[in-house]
């Protein structure tokens, strides 16, 4: 049937013809029936009454209990269930309501006449849509829906994976029987529209009222209703004013290469800012294009740059400033940070050392080449499921003059091992390891770890060979390094070589 049932709608006929109009569904296009509860009654005669009077009082009372009815037993107050905190990863997005503020009313309907959203559900969610209040408690109402339940893919429904657009008591029944006046608590309360999980509708199947959101996705807008004054309105989103951070320069070294590291740090009143970016410029008098970078901001608020290579001997002044970027809290710095530095005299550039290797053509042994300056591993031997041949790299000196002694250290790092006859067999480097010692009795500088051959962690990465700390009272550092490979059995036979990469910062 077309339409709702109301106390208009049903004639006192009797008893039996009152309790089929309650039972009667609502059966709107695309929206879910809603069965009016029924309330029981009994009729009872009046000695004195006389047959018309009994059929007025019998009329009367049935358009009260009616009434009761379709209210939901108003005088008693509507039901209300707990609800979870809804999970803001699951809001797709705002609604909005036209018109977006009214006035409450006892006698006739109110709230909004359309609802509309700019996406629609998403996919595996369009099982069936209800629009409900959450109460500022976090409550909801376990008894009435306050607009009527999408159950099918039509325009507007959202079902469809189109905008949401909706009217009428699809967007809003306040006030009417099925969600009177007394289900609404004064004060803040969200207005919700769910997409509720499943791949498409059926035509029947939805939560109750009393359900919670659960793991549905949902719309959503506030409203606040003011009881005493009785009037409704949308409350806008309010927009949080971003503060300015400060960014300071925490520290800036000068490395023997010649590149410099800046570190730098961003906070507020917020506290240290999450994200964004610091751009960097540094300079000196004369210098036709300014150094410039820019590095992402740690978590912690702290972001560290590491120049190019720069012009010896130089002061450069170098300023920071921080971009904000999609930082939620704050925005764009608007005064740089300064420092000036001056860059090493004399840069020590990268040098390098060639590593040669031989893998025979019987499992027996394991030969490698050598060129004069070149490391010299020797004949290999299978052990287990390697070829193991083992070197040493010679003396490697390392002399601090400056005046001021900051600390260094010397990485080495290797690139793969390359057929000298097939450029398409290759040994990682990985599998080459060292194990640095000093040189004599007098050095600045220790040496590094042993670096084990044969693992996911060898020279493949630059592994220190020697380091000083700051301050070191000795110039000079001797070290010295026994170096070993352990190449897979499976490789295949061939003279290989490599590179060794020593770079002093």
């Amino acid at each position: 049937m077309a339409g709702r049932c109301s106390a208009t709608g049903c004639p006192a006929r009797g008893a039996g013809e009152l309790m089929k109009c309650l039972s009667r569904q609502v059966d709107l296009p695309g929206e879910a029936p809603a069965r009016v509860t029924a309330a029981t009654f009994h009729l009872q005669r009046e000695p004195s009454m006389s047959h018309e009077s009994l059929r007025r009082r019998a009329g009367s009372g049935l358009l009260a209990v009616l009434t009761t009815a379709v209210l939901g037993l108003a005088a008693i107050g509507p039901a209300q269930a707990a609800n979870a905190s809804l999970d803001p990863a699951n809001r797709l997005g705002d609604i909005t309501l036209a018109p977006a503020s009214g006035a409450l009313s006892d006698t006739t309907t109110f709230g909004p006449t359309t609802l509309t959203t700019t996406t629609g559900c998403p996919v595996g969610y369009r099982q069936s849509s209800r629009v409900l209040f959450i109460w500022a408690d976090g409550s909801q109402d376990a008894t009435h829906l306050a607009a009527g339940v999408k159950v099918a893919a039509t325009a507007g429904s959202g079902l469809d994976g189109n905008a949401i657009s909706r009217t009428g008591t699809s967007a809003a029944r306040w006030g009417s029987a099925q969600f009177p006046l007394d289900a609404i608590k004064d004060g803040l309360a969200t207005y919700v529209v769910t997409c509720e999980v499943g791949t498409a509708p059926d035509g029947a199947t939805y939560p109750a009222a009393a359900v919670p959101i659960g793991q549905a996705k949902y719309f959503s807008v506030d409203v606040r209703f003011d009881l005493a004054a009785k009037t409704w309105e949308v409350v806008p989103e309010t927009v949080v004013e971003k503060a300015t951070p400060t960014i300071t320069l925490t520290g800036a070294i000068a490395h023997a290469d010649g590149t410099v590291t800046l570190t730098s740090a961003v906070t507020g009143d917020s506290g240290a800012a999450t994200s964004g970016t610091v751009e960097l410029t540094g300079t000196y008098a004369g210098l036709a294009t300014p150094v410039t970078g820019s590095v992402p901001v740690a978590a912690d608020g702290t972001a560290s740059w590491t120049s190019p290579v720069l012009e010896a001997g130089k002061t450069y002044t170098f300023a920071a400033a921080y971009r904000a970027g999609s930082n939620a809290v704050y925005t764009d710095s608007t005064t740089d940070a300064q420092t000036t530095v001056t860059t090493v005299a004399e840069p020590v550039p990268p040098q390098s050392t060639g590593v040669t290797v031989t893998i025979p053509a019987a499992l027996s042994g394991l030969k490698f080449t050598v060129t004069p300056g070149d490391v010299a591993l020797g004949q290999a031997t299978l052990q287990g499921t390697s070829y193991v041949a083992t070197g040493a790299l010679g003396t490697v000196t390392v002399s601090d003059n400056r005046t001021t002694r900051t600390a260094w250290t010397l990485n080495g790092q290797v690139d793969d091992f390359v057929s000298t006859t097939d450029a398409t067999q290759k040994i990682d480097a990985d599998y080459l390891g060292w194990k640095p010692a000093l040189v004599g009795s007098t050095n600045g500088g220790t040496a590094g770890v042993e670096v084990a051959a044969g693992s996911t962690s060898g020279l493949g990465s630059a592994r220190p060979l020697a380091q000083a700390a700051a301050g070191a009272t000795v110039a000079d550092t001797a070290v010295q390094a026994g170096i070993t490979l352990k190449a897979p059995a499976s490789s295949a036979e061939g003279s290989y070589t490599a590179t060794l990469l020593l770079t002093l910062i």
